[in-house]
């Protein structure tokens, strides 16, 4: 099995989809003036769907301290609840209110996580939102693992390749100098290692080159190769919260010279920590299942725990109007309403509150799957798909799924439950699609094959994600869906 890309990323193969999903949103555009140009469609991901095939690995490490860089949080720390016998008993009662509750109340095998969400509320990276119509949420940083056996586990065959668009011999070694590498260095490289191309250079160093980079230096580098995506590992990284890196390697089964040898591979780029040299390490690995803990850990992904918080002085009226969709039981009033009879109120976590379809798949990973069809559910198909009962494998294809934002969507301002978010370039080209939920929080998946998870992140997260590679920061448009 070859080693999976790492974040999402325009690729050649997906260009004829970008174009003709853009040009179904340039009709949108017509009467809502946006999309003006051409729009890209969100990155491919692999995604297998239903309950069978979910597999979940979710760690919840011990407190780091400090504060989530793309969300506001108060200097206080977040009320701790606990569960008391009569919040039980309450809960138990309304089961009885009708058998929707049974339904939103029965644990799904991707939540069954209760005694760590228990140990993350005990950290200081737990913060709460802002109060709204939904109510009010509180957060917990989690990292979420695909299980070993998703991990590839094949050897690394790929030597580094550096292109150079329009570049010389003499040009790319004058940047390389100025960028930072020694004379051994470039002399390390070879004559073999300067190879001509049609348009341009491309430099193939010797692992130990690469290696040796100081950070600065392959910060420096590596920010140059991002603009070619012939570069792959440098135009999409792995991106990490410079504070969590711990946790992508502690636990991990690796050797100490091998997670010394990742950290020496990382450098930053804006308020991110970046590590694009997997090959390197994989070529150092002897063994299958050394190969497999290192994808499972450089593929940790950070997300949030969220749970609504309900006491006697929630709003249930508003509660029930912003979470409301059709074919929403309506038994979630008196679920509510025995969460706020709960002495100092209780928590609900939010995907109670979600649609079947994201229920189903929050902080899941889809299984490895070579069909085609698998293969096109990307982050588009997530967004359009979030109130299907049953998925619509119509909307992996780019001529269904412009025709359906263009019949059935249209710009709005102020985003609310359940609508797409598109992040637009200055171009006005969709990069990526989204779910909103609330609090400027997102339903997402952010990458085309098994090393994304379904998960949850801020609306400010992904924009800095997805801006990783240009200087201006993607604006934020939100279409819903029209009334029918």
């Amino acid at each position: 099995m070859s080693r999976p890309s790492p974040e999402p990323s325009p690729r050649s193969g997906e260009r004829g989809y970008e174009q003709t999903l853009t040009r179904a949103l340039s009709a949108v555009s017509a009467s809502s003036a946006w999309f003006r140009s051409r729009s890209r469609a969100a990155r491919g991901c692999a995604a297998q769907v239903g309950p069978p095939t979910f597999r979940l690995s979710i760690d919840v490490s011990r407190a780091r301290g400090g504060k989530t860089p793309a969300r506001s949080e108060p200097e206080a720390p977040a009320r701790r609840r606990h569960l008391t016998t009569l919040h039980v008993a309450t809960i138990v009662a309304a089961l009885g209110a009708g058998t929707g509750v049974g339904a939103l109340l029965r644990p799904k095998p991707s939540h069954a996580i209760s005694a760590r969400v228990q140990r993350a509320l005990q950290n200081h990276r737990n913060f709460q939102g802002h109060p709204g119509p939904w109510g009010l949420i509180e957060y917990s940083r989690i990292a979420v693992s695909m299980p070993l056996d998703y991990a590839p586990g094949a050897p690394e065959t790929e030597p580094t390749r550096w292109w150079f668009r329009g570049g010389t011999h003499d040009s790319v070694q004058a940047f390389l100098t100025e960028a930072g590498l020694t004379p051994a260095q470039l002399g390390a490289i070879g004559n073999d290692g300067w190879v001509a191309t049609p348009d341009g250079l491309m430099v193939v160093p010797p692992p130990q080159v690469v290696i040796d980079l100081p950070s600065a230096t392959r910060a420096r580098l590596y920010n140059t190769l991002a603009a070619d995506e012939r570069n792959g590992s440098q135009n999409t990284p792995e991106i990490y919260f410079p504070q969590y890196i711990d946790e992508h390697l502690e636990g991990s089964g690796l050797s100490d010279p091998t997670v010394g040898l990742i950290r020496k591979l990382l450098y930053p780029r804006k308020s991110w920590t970046l590590f694009s040299d997997p090959n390197v390490v994989l070529a150092s690995l002897g063994t299958s299942i050394e190969r497999q803990r290192f994808n499972k850990a450089i593929h940790r992904r950070m997300t949030v725990m969220a749970q609504l918080i309900i006491d006697q002085n929630t709003n249930i009226d508003a509660m029930i109007a912003y979470w409301r969709y059709p074919r929403r039981s309506k038994a979630l009033r008196s679920l509510f309403e025995s969460l706020a009879r709960v002495p100092g109120g209780g928590e609900l976590d939010i995907s109670h509150v979600l649609t079947p379809f994201a229920r189903e798949r929050l902080y899941t990973f889809p299984e490895p799957s070579d069909d085609p069809r698998v293969l096109r559910r990307d982050c588009g198909w997530t967004a359009l798909n979030f109130f299907s009962d049953e998925p619509d494998d119509r909307l992996s294809t780019p001529e269904y799924a412009a025709q359906v934002i263009q019949r059935d969507y249209e710009r709005v301002g102020a985003p609310a439950f359940g609508d797409v978010v598109a992040l637009i370039d200055e171009d006005e080209n969709s990069v990526h699609l989204a779910t909103y939920l609330a609090d400027n929080l997102t339903f997402t998946k952010n990458g085309y094959n098994t090393t994304q998870p379904w998960m949850l992140m801020s609306t400010e997260d992904l924009v800095e994600r997805y801006s990783i590679n240009r200087a201006k920061n993607l604006d934020v448009w939100y279409m819903r869906r029209k009334q029918q």
